[in-house]
This record gives C-alpha cells, structure tokens and sequence, in this order.
C-alpha cells in the first residue's frame, strides 16, 4: 500500500471541500455527499472522510445532524483589529529581507499600524499553518511573500476565506501560478537576468553557466532573462550549461554539477541565483585552482552585504528592497480603505540595476 500517496488523495479531498466552501460555491445550508459517495468520488476510505468532516465541523464549516446528512454553514464575517498588519516572508534574516521590512515598517508606522512577523522558511504547509490561525484573528490585512511559488498554491481555501471575508492582502516579490490576478508588488526579475547575462557576454565570452532556484518563480524569471540575452547576442541555448537546485539542495547539487561541467565544457562566466550562491562558487573555484575573473567570472543577485566583502567585489543586480516594501505597504493601504483595484494596477513593478564589480572585470582591464 502506497501510504503517502493515500494521503496526498484525503488532503485533495479536504482541501477540495474547504476550497468549494470558503469561496462560495457551496452555499449556506447546502447539503454534503454522504460519507460512501464522497469516498468513492475521491477513492479514499468512509474512515478518512469521516475524519476530514471532523476537522471541518470544529473549524465551523460545516455541521453534521445525526441520521440527516452533513450540511453547510453559514460563513460568519472575520472580525479584526483596525490597527494590525501580518507581515508573511520566506525568511526575516537575510538583509534583502530586512530592507523590505524596514520599507513596510516606515510606511505602516507612519499610518499607526502595528505589525507582526510571520516566518514561513520556504515551506507552504508552514505558511498554511500561520494562515489558518493569522485569519481567524485580529489582522486588518497581510503582506506575504509566497512559499516554494513556482508550483501552485496548496491551500487556496484560505486565500478564498480571505478573499470572501475581504481581507485585504498584497504579495511582494512573486506570486503563485492560479493568482495571477491578485495584488503583487514585484521586482523585474527577467531584467535583472537579462543584465548580468548581456554583461558576461559582453565581458568575458559566449560560454555562460547558469545556476538557478528550480523551487522559486524567481528563479525561472531570472533563467527567462538569461535565455532572452542569449538569443539578443546569437548564442544557442545550452541546456547542459544551465544547473537547477532546491533550497534544500543549494549545499552540494550546485558545485557537484559544476565539477562535472567543468570537467567536460568550456566555460567563460557563472551566473548564480544570488549573492550566497554567488560567494559559494567562488570559494569552490578558488579552492580548485581556478581565478576569478581572469579564469572564470562569477556573478550574483542582490547586492547584499556579502557581495561587498572581501577585496574582490561581486558584480550583481541591485534590487530596490526598501521600496518594494513601502509600495507594498502603501497598496496594502489602499486595499484597507477600500480603493479598487480597478484603479490602480494588479501588478506593480521595480526595475533592477546592474553593479559591476572585480568578480566580472579584472583590474587588469
């Protein structure tokens, strides 16, 4: 018996449920399969459905009456406190992420509002989990950086539960893929690609490596930038030059496939995902005998404090993070006082810079 794949049905199943319910489309007093229709529908045991009619009778979607069947209930508006926002990110460490917090912390302060901080470390149960206590409380509205966002959201009940009870709320820096439609604030992240890609070319030769986050919209919007710059110059795309890796995987995966590349190909320059990735390859390429730039140039994205330290220097994309957290403050405003978002944009947009520094140009240049 294939356990974990039970499993993955019975939380289609309740998710299923808890998506119909919260976003309306079955209505107050509407009546459940029963118990053996559901299961058969879903092809789980009459056991599991049970125990998922179990947590939605104690979250109060639903009610059951003995010998009549399991019915809807009816949606009661959220009550929250006016002077409360929930800030939700991936991480609250890095310093990208504290100028964006320094950015919605200037703008809802100078507003009255209070914030808290929600970390979700990259994991979307995790932001479920915050999401399904943080909505039931006191918060006037949310700012939240999406979770593993190349692949769709997984508990979408709770964004229609918010978007039903007109909780206001703004993504920042990506989206997930079904949500296209809602309020982002975003950085160019195909430009910032495309920059550092047009750059190598430019500097140092046709043969760029790419390494990307596989498990981060943001990472295939910089490969698009890559690939964009590629064919502006005339080079073929070369799929064994480019290396995905999971956060989880940003250790080993990364220098394992490079080892390999290098061992086998020609290569002029490496363009990383960010400046850790960035500062990573470089100590490998030092530590294998290569010079950087003259041998290899790296490159980065951030311009966080690591890609000033040292004598080198780290060429990468600036991101205006302090204003992208106070436009997403401002829009989360707007969306409070009930301005439509018909009038102003879905989707607001920053434009990367590109910093060169010693890793692409050597001073011999």
């Amino acid at each position: 018996m294939n356990l974990g794949f039970d499993r993955e049905k019975v939380k289609i199943f309740e998710e299923t449920i808890r998506h119909l319910i919260a976003s309306g489309k079955m209505t107050t007093g509407e009546r459940l399969m029963s118990v053996e229709e559901l299961a058969g529908i879903f092809h789980i045991t009459s056991s599991e459905v049970k125990r998922v009619l179990k947590r939605l009778r104690k979250d109060r979607m639903v009610v059951t009456f003995r010998g009549k069947g399991t019915y809807v209930l009816e949606a009661k508006p959220v009550k929250r406190m006016e002077n409360t926002v929930c800030v939700i990110t991936m991480e609250t460490e890095t310093s990208s992420t504290r100028k964006v917090l320094r950015g919605i912390e200037d703008v809802l302060a100078a507003n009255g509002y209070n914030i808290e901080y929600r970390d979700t470390g990259n994991s979307q149960s995790k932001e479920e989990k915050i999401l399904k206590t943080m909505i039931s409380g006191h918060a006037a509205g949310y700012i939240i950086e999406p979770s593993k966002s190349q692949f769709m959201c997984r508990h979408m009940y709770l964004y229609d539960k918010m978007d039903q009870g007109n909780i206001p709320y703004v993504f920042i820096r990506t989206n997930y893929p079904q949500m296209m439609d809602k309020a982002r604030v975003i950085v160019d992240d195909i430009q910032g690609g495309y920059l550092l890609t047009r750059h190598m070319i430019a500097t140092v030769g046709d043969n760029i490596v790419g390494i990307f986050r596989a498990d981060s919209k943001r990472g295939f919007e910089r490969h698009r930038g890559y690939v964009k710059a590629l064919q502006e110059a005339g080079i073929p795309y070369r799929p064994e030059l480019v290396i995905w890796y999971h956060l989880e995987e940003r250790i080993k995966k990364p220098t394992l496939e490079l080892e390999e590349i290098l061992n086998t190909k020609a290569c002029d320059g490496i363009i990383c995902y960010d400046d850790a990735m960035a500062t990573n390859i470089i100590y490998y390429l030092f530590s294998n005998g290569y010079s950087v730039p003259e041998d290899i140039a790296v490159a980065g994205y951030g311009n966080t404090a690591i890609a000033t330290a040292g004598e080198l220097g780290l060429t990468t994309i600036a991101q205006p993070d302090e204003l992208l957290g106070e436009i997403a403050a401002e829009y989360l405003l707007e969306k409070i006082r009930g301005e439509s978002d018909i009038e102003h944009e879905t989707e607001r947009v920053l434009n990367p810079e590109l910093v060169i520094r010693g890793s692409t140009i050597s001073s011999g240049i």
